[in-house]
């Protein structure tokens, strides 16, 4: 699930790979809502075991998916509201990067240009996005690494320190590798570490990073049911 906040009011957005359908779940002005009402608010989009992100473009809502099966990325635009119903015009999906098994996509905006990491379950590789100024398109997908990680990977997030473009990706065996891309990402460079493997419970699918009072924590959430703070 996604949250995000618009004029107030709280919301989630899931993907049900089932069904093919992209989910809006209103809380309302409370996260803490007991009374949360859920809609689909597009069929027919992504495929089992999607992943999603988001980001926001001249106003704009960009949901951003990644689909294992048929192995494309997915990109809807919502205009200025969550709330809006987008048609099959909104909707674009990239070619087939073929042998990946495209299991997450991460976003990130750099000096008005933006990018994006992708990770391939079944070719253990990453892949780099370049959507220039318009994030609703079709980017220019380069793998820069090739087969990089020891184990399958499951999710990424992607973010900036100190001017250097960081993501970390979790392995579906629980190995936590942190890939740093440089300081320019018109030109990257890719250094990878394995930073071993987290004694969890169960298979992660979920990676969440975040910085409070200048240190940075990084959450899991696995199937068994358990979220792992880093």
């Amino acid at each position: 699930i996604k949250l995000l906040k618009e004029n107030g009011d709280w919301y989630g957005l899931v993907h049900n790979g089932g069904n093919n359908q992209l989910i809006l779940i209103s809380f309302g002005n409370s996260i803490n809502s007991n009374s949360s009402t859920a809609a689909f608010v597009v069929n027919s989009v992504g495929s089992e075991f999607s992943n999603l992100n988001y980001a926001y473009d001249n106003g704009n809502l960009i949901v951003a998916m990644s689909n294992y099966f048929g192995s494309t990325f997915t990109f809807i635009n919502f205009g200025n509201s969550i709330t809006n119903s987008p048609t099959v015009d909104d909707i674009i999906n990239t070619p087939t990067v073929s042998g990946a098994g495209l299991s997450d996509i991460t976003l990130i905006n750099n000096c008005g240009n933006w990018y994006g990491l992708g990770i391939g379950f079944d070719n253990k590789s990453l892949y780099f996005l370049d959507f220039g100024i318009d994030l609703y398109s079709i980017p220019f997908i380069t793998k820069i690494g090739s087969g990089v990680f020891s184990e399958s990977p499951l999710r990424i997030e992607f973010t900036e320190e100190l001017n250097e473009y960081i993501g970390f990706v979790t392995g579906v065996g629980g190995t936590l590798y942190r890939v740093n891309l440089g300081t320019n990402l018109s030109n990257v460079s890719v250094n990878l570490d394995n930073l071993g493997t987290n004694s969890i419970s169960g298979q992660p699918h979920s990676l969440t990073i975040a910085k409070m009072k200048g240190q940075w924590y990084g959450f899991q959430a696995t199937n068994t049911g358990k979220v792992y703070r880093m």
